[in-house]
């Protein structure tokens, strides 16, 4: 009969100790090497099941046989003179201490990495209001459920004192099987709304239950069975019930109503709700098709300044994929549309400030636009563009990375924000500090091209090429048409960076012939920056600054050249800033520098 003694004199157990640490350790490197490497994800669960599987083997080996000067002898052929199982035993003592030293880095390493993004404690008074489930029984209703959650979720923002997280970071664990406590613990909010939404013609049944995070334990809980024609009322119901629900113990005070009743147009409202869906998507496609939703509910409603107002912000994302002019026109058009029919709209004064920076290079105002933005939004998007946009571009790049910073706090599963932190501090050649952005941005949604697209251009820069290769044919994987050419500059610049020239010219020449539709001039500028072409990167300096034929990224000349020498003493580099009122004189004068 096999006693602990003999287990324990044969080394068994520790055998088996050491086996399970190292295979733990093991795990954790595959886990951070699947994403550096481009490696399958499947590969996690191969090695994690080959461990488990060489378990029971090691024990046996461990019992059956014994390492002996000699070699590998089975334990029966080994006497109690000969055998050096003490000897044995002591050096899996030090293999077991490393490998649990190392488990322990790991373990600090992955709450540093997380640190990033949250603080530990939940504040007392927050909520999540995560999307509603769509009860109706097709699927193209999706973004009506998703919309109720999102209007609720503003209007809950509107009261002082309460802690609303913001909509992509509750709507991350949408169609997730994550527990109430594991939510709450990663979004760091007290409590919890959910509900389910039906919807059959013009009739409407939402369900809505506010849970508590620390008990599992239903607040409030109740079902609307209304038409589309009180769909607004229902909505300010839920918020105000939650407010009362929570202000004994929290000391939260409710406005009379706190969702604003924006049309009495129902189609116009489900075609407002399908261009914000839509919106959320963050890509050329779905931006275009956001435009036609916001502008088909304007034809329905034309009184309808909400849609105005996403409309106006919609034109203005345009801008980055595509010439300035056309989308910055209409972008203020209709912001001008929405605040006339109601006074400081939220897109729309986010779209209005964004054009004074562009167009007007009115940077001073612009700030005061967003700033206001920033203490009232219930969304990071006011604080990412005021950080990306006005903030990095004057060179207040600390003041930028705090509001970035801010923007995560309030969405900390965003990967917009993120991506907007990172993109600013790269802007500012600030690589390095980008990077965890970049990685966490990726953690949470290991395809989205932009991110892949930023981080390989920073790592690039940074002389990471590895990395910059590795991201590069992550992009190559789900590139589209219409940003064919992000991935041409990605590989260009990996190129030149290398030293091979001709075949980044080849890239580059291809992204040039996509000019102006791309609108790629600051792309094309920073490869003839990093090939030494500073004539040829004057020229490009000085296309970019026309609106007519390039996209909204001359903003960034300042900050991004600031540290080359060689163009900062340029008199036309300087003629250019003077130009942009992103001289020294002129943001002195308006209170950046």
């Amino acid at each position: 009969m096999i006693n602990w003694d003999e287990l324990k004199r044969r080394n068994v157990v520790k055998v088996g100790i050491a086996y399970l640490a190292l295979g733990w350790v093991v795990v954790q490197v595959t886990d951070l090497a699947i994403p550096a490497l481009n490696l399958p994800p499947v590969l996690l669960s191969t090695v994690f099941f080959l461990g488990l599987i060489g378990f029971p083997f090691a024990l046996f080996f461990a019992w059956a046989f014994e390492l002996t000067p000699e070699g590998l002898k089975k334990t029966a052929d080994v006497t109690e003179a000969d055998s050096i199982a003490s000897l044995t035993s002591r050096k899996l003592d030090f293999f077991i201490i490393a490998a649990l030293l190392l488990a322990v880095a790991f373990l600090l390493y992955d709450r540093g990495d997380d640190s990033v993004v949250t603080n530990q404690g939940p504040p007392e008074t927050s909520i999540a209001v995560l999307p509603f489930i769509n009860m109706s029984g097709d699927v193209e209703n999706e973004y009506f459920s998703d919309g109720i959650s999102e209007e609720i979720l503003d209007g809950l923002a509107k009261v002082n004192g309460l802690r609303v997280v913001a909509r992509t970071s509750s709507f991350y664990f949408k169609g997730q099987r994550e527990s109430i406590t594991t939510i709450g613990e990663k979004l760091r909010v007290g409590t919890i709304l959910e509900g389910s939404v039906r919807k059959v013609g013009n009739r409407v049944r939402i369900t809505a239950q506010l849970i508590r995070v620390s008990d599992q334990t239903h607040i409030w809980s109740e079902t609307y069975d209304r038409t589309l024609n009180d769909i607004f009322a229902i909505q300010d119901e839920i918020a105000q019930k939650i407010v009362t629900q929570l202000k004994i113990p929290l000391g939260v005070q409710a406005s009379n109503s706190l969702i604003a009743h924006t049309t009495t147009h129902p189609e116009a409202y489900q075609a407002y709700l399908r261009g914000r869906n839509k919106m959320g998507w963050q890509s050329y496609d779905t931006t275009l098709e956001a435009v036609r939703d916001f502008e088909y509910a304007v034809t329905l409603d034309p009184e309808y300044a909400a849609a105005y107002g996403s409309l106006a912000l919609a034109r203005f994302y345009l801008v980055g994929y595509e010439p300035v002019a056309s989308h910055l026109k209409a972008s203020v058009e209709y912001a001008e549309i929405a605040l006339r029919l109601e006074p400081g709209q939220p897109e729309a004064e986010i779209a209005w400030a964004l054009y004074l920076s562009i167009n007007d290079h009115n940077y001073r105002d612009a700030a005061e636009i967003l700033a206001k933005q920033v203490e009232q939004a219930s969304t990071s998007d006011a604080m990412a563009f005021y950080a990306t946009f006005i903030l990095s571009p004057t060179s207040s790049s600390t003041q930028a990375e705090k509001i970035a910073k801010e923007a995560i706090e309030k969405d900390p599963l965003n990967p917009l924000a993120l991506m907007q932190a990172a993109f600013g501090l790269s802007m500012a050649n600030n690589h390095s500090a980008a990077l965890p952005y970049w990685e966490k941005c990726l953690k949470l949604d290991p395809y989205n091209f932009e991110c892949l697209s930023d981080y390989a251009n920073g790592s690039a820069l940074n002389g990471d090429i590895t990395i910059a290769e590795s991201l590069a044919l992550r992009m190559a994987d789900i590139v589209s048409k219409n940003n064919i050419w992000q991935l041409q500059f990605t590989q260009a610049l990996i190129h030149y960076v290398k030293g091979e020239n001709e075949l980044g010219d080849k890239l580059a020449s291809l992204i040039e012939a996509g000019l102006p539709r791309t609108g790629a001039y600051f792309h094309l500028l920073v490869l003839r920056r990093v090939t030494g072409d500073l004539e040829g990167s004057l020229a490009l300096m000085e296309e970019l600054v026309n609106p007519d034929k390039t996209s909204g990224w001359f903003i960034f000349l300042r900050s991004f050249f600031k540290d080359d020498e060689l163009i900062w003493s340029n008199p036309r580099y300087q003629a250019l800033l003077r130009q942009l009122k992103l001289d020294d004189q002129s943001l002195r004068e308006a209170g950046f520098l």
